[in-house]
């Protein structure tokens, strides 16, 4: 597979700026962005889009989880309803990143992860 259009550096210094890797993330992007059929200008911008405002323009490649109990419920109010379960996840970047409500969606995995994705 490849682009649809003619995906250059020059387009992509356009969506992330200066990025002091931006030849690094135009190989990468190149390889294997066609690959998922993110392919055509309309499906890579989108994309890069998203993932450079995701990233601080592809500069933070982890993501900061570190939110205080306040934030969790301010923030994700649907799965920290209440002070005790966000005061237990306060502060600790792993336990976020692997919170699974599993009590509220049926026995479908899957469907719990497409659940939190979506919501």
């Amino acid at each position: 597979m490849s682009f649809t259009f003619e995906f250059t550096k020059a387009h992509l210094k356009e969506m992330i700026g200066n990025n002091p890797y931006l030849d690094n993330w135009h190989h990468a992007l190149s390889e294997i962005l066609p690959e998922y059929e993110i392919n055509t200008k309309e499906r890579v911008a989108a994309f890069i889009a998203q993932c450079a405002r995701e990233s601080g323009g592809f500069k933070f490649l982890k993501e900061n989880l570190n939110y205080k109990a306040a934030s969790l419920r301010k923030v994700f109010p649907k799965y920290f309803p209440d002070d005790a379960t966000a005061a237990e996840y306060a502060n600790k970047q792993e336990k976020i990143a692997n919170y699974r409500d599993w009590e509220t969606i049926d026995g479908d995995p899957h469907k719990r992860w497409m659940m939190w994705c979506v919501s």
